[in-house]
């Protein structure tokens, strides 16, 4: 059965997934929960989420370029994406859009699995644009660890196009309680930039690193 059609959805990756990263790497303690809605706020400033990507020094130069590009890709005054960007992220001619979808587009549900919308499923790869666009020469491994980190630093919630996260496999997942992360088998994601980040200063809430502190998830093998 084909994956994103109207009748076998994707469910997005929720929101309050947990991020272990920003739990273990900031002032927010894992109470089971964090809702950064209760945080006070500034404007939404672009300014401000691109200085909370640069203080936090638990990133790497190539989460804090990524991090960047994204943000310019998809919420930069030019970007027409909303902060929601559907793509590939290996290279181009290493998939086939015709397992996905139905009619052009991809279906998927938000946070009601009974509601659902859609987007144009069309093949424009991350990686090909990062590289040829941005100069990166990056794997797709190296992208999809980095991904994961800014997911897991909560900058970013990723959703794997795959079975595992169809609305009917993804009944009853209590996503604060468990961590989901893209796989080194991804091809296809769902980017959504957390438009929290816009309006709320981390400067001061990430923790310095020290010799302890992990400062990544787990590398994704290299499968190109």
């Amino acid at each position: 059965m084909k994956l994103g059609t109207e009748d076998n959805r994707i469910k997005l990756v929720q929101e309050n997934n947990k991020r272990n990263l920003l739990l273990s790497h900031s002032t927010f303690a894992d109470n089971g929960g964090y809702d950064l809605g209760k945080i006070p706020t500034s404007n939404s400033d672009g300014i401000i989420f691109l200085n909370n990507i640069m203080t936090n020094q638990h990133l790497s130069d190539l989460d804090i370029r990524i991090a960047y590009h994204l943000w310019e890709l998809m919420c930069g005054d030019d970007s027409i994406l909303f902060g929601e960007l559907l793509c590939v992220v290996v290279r181009s001619s290493d998939v086939n859009l015709r397992f996905f979808g139905e009619d052009g587009c991809l279906y998927f549900s938000k946070t009601n699995a009974m509601k659902f919308d859609f987007v144009d499923l069309e093949k424009f790869s991350l990686l090909d644009y990062l590289n040829d666009k941005k100069r990166l020469r990056i794997q797709s491994n190296e992208l999809i660890t980095s991904l994961n980190n800014l997911h897991s630093f909560y900058y970013l919630t990723c959703t794997e196009i795959a079975d595992i996260n169809s609305a009917e496999s993804r009944k009853g997942t209590l996503y604060e309680k468990e961590e989901i992360l893209l796989s080194s088998e991804t091809k296809l994601a769902f980017i959504r930039i957390n438009s929290h980040f816009e309006r709320i200063d981390m400067t001061n809430r990430w923790f310095a690193k020290t010799s302890n502190n992990s400062k990544s998830n787990t590398e994704v093998k290299n499968s190109d």
